[in-house]
């Protein structure tokens, strides 16, 4: 049975993933933005609701790779070198297992990235940076309140990246509608 404080979470998972996501977009419009390869800037040329549905796609199956496996199995080789507290990984294998599963979400996000413009020190450091912040948000939330808030909290963050934020911010709502 669910626990009787679930919707709290999920709310908290849902506002997470709306705050990191708002976070990313202000650091690539602002920071990263003029940095970029004038290819970037034409942004992802699909459907919203194409985009929309790979927010679905994405938090599922991210979320299954990156927490459910490697975030899992730092934490478990972590447990094994010596960090742990009455037979479960201490808060500081915890963490680490965060961020190294952040670093592993932004890795796994330069294939896409290259399909946008050219790999440069820029679009490396730009894809690991946005990707950590959210990253580091669905880990803990992953850690703190299980699988099924971990895949809120990123669909809710690929919503505002995805389909919101190109057609309000990123200027690139210019995109094929079929």
């Amino acid at each position: 049975s669910l626990p009787s404080n679930y919707p709290s979470q999920l709310i908290i998972a849902s506002l997470l993933g709306l705050a990191t996501a708002t976070i990313a977009v202000l650091l690539e419009r602002f920071v990263f933005w003029h940095h970029l390869p004038k290819a970037f800037h034409k942004g992802i040329r699909s459907a919203w609701w194409k985009r929309a549905l790979g927010s679905s796609y994405g938090a599922i199956t991210e979320e299954l790779i990156v927490r459910l496996f490697f975030m899992s199995l730092f934490a478990w080789g972590l447990k094994h070198a010596g960090l742990e507290s009455s037979g479960l990984p201490n808060d500081t294998a915890m963490w680490i297992a965060v961020v190294l599963s952040a670093l592993v979400f932004g890795l796994l996000h330069l294939p896409s990235t290259i399909m946008l413009a050219p790999i440069t020190r820029i679009t490396v450091i730009r894809t690991l940076a946005l990707n950590g912040v959210i990253g580091l948000a669905v880990g803990w939330v992953f850690w703190e309140y299980g699988l099924i808030a971990a895949f809120v909290t990123h669909w809710f963050a690929d919503v505002v990246i995805l389909v919101i934020a190109p057609a309000l911010i990123l200027n690139t709502a210019e995109t094929v509608d079929t």
